[in-house]
């Protein structure tokens, strides 16, 4: 997903500046790129955080409109206030299609598992991966299908086919696994303390004699 959004070159400020820009309705931000130095922003709040909104979960690409220039982005960083939870500053990485760049992309889980309708618990392990590629290789989400886990079943990240892609994370971490159901838990783990009772008897009736 692309989104346009207007942004204003600022300088550099103090903290008692950025906080009259805060209350002036902007939010500060940085450009960051390779190549060249940081190029401080303002964006307006409320028309930030409009298109904001409907972005979030998914990767997407701000291109940030600054005079005559046009910057293709990602957000890098976000500091959010603790107490009203407002962004309160935002980092921007700009994309150059010569430069790899890293970022987390969210992974959109398809399909009901075979092992659920068996009465199985699925979880969830991973909701987003950290990857390194060049630009024009970004997908919007990691597709995955979970319809084919049984019970006792996970999905690893080696499953996954990615084309020009490089991760963070080995192969053999798991992203999602179907539990069996309590009832069955319960029943194994019964049965295993009967086990260690048994042997303990047929020790002591070995002692006795």
């Amino acid at each position: 997903m692309k989104v346009v959004i207007e942004a204003t070159e600022r300088d550099i400020g103090t903290k008692s500046e950025l906080k009259e820009m805060r209350k002036s309705d902007y939010i500060p931000g940085v450009v960051y790129g390779p190549g060249r130095d940081p190029l401080a922003i303002k964006l307006e709040k409320n028309l930030f955080l409009k298109e904001y909104r409907k972005t979030i979960g998914e990767l997407v690409i701000f291109i940030l409109k600054i005079g005559k220039n046009e910057f293709q982005t990602v957000i890098k960083d976000k500091q959010i206030h603790p107490v009203s939870r407002e962004i309160q500053h935002v980092d921007f990485l700009e994309l150059r299609q010569d430069s790899k760049i890293t970022i987390n992309l969210p992974i959109k889980y398809v399909g009901s598992p075979v092992g659920v309708k068996d009465g199985g618990v699925l979880e969830i392990l991973i909701r987003e991966l950290e990857i390194t590629c060049y630009p024009k290789d970004i997908v919007e989400d990691i597709e995955v299908d979970l319809s084919n886990l049984e019970i006792g079943q996970s999905i690893q990240i080696g499953e996954l086919d990615f084309q020009n892609i490089e991760l963070s994370l080995q192969p053999d971490i798991s992203l999602a696994i179907v539990h069996p159901p309590k009832s069955l838990l319960e029943e194994e783990e019964e049965e295993a303390a009967e086990g260690e009772e048994g042997e303990e008897v047929a020790e002591g009736e070995e002692g006795e004699e």
